[in-house]
């Protein structure tokens, strides 16, 4: 039974890693277009000063 067990804890483990790094990879993707967006507002910002 012990193998079973292992074998369903591996599993699990790597389910788990999966999924942290599906959320770690979308939470990644946020940031960088938040970034963007701040970016985005930076460069509209500038322009209408030089206006």
């Amino acid at each position: 039974m012990p193998e079973k067990d292992e074998d369903f804890d591996a599993y699990n483990d790597k389910v788990k890693d999966e999924k942290e790094e599906e959320y770690n990879d979308d939470i990644k993707e946020e940031e960088d277009y938040a970034k963007a967006d701040e970016e985005d507002e930076d460069d509209d910002e500038d322009e209408g000063d030089e206006e």
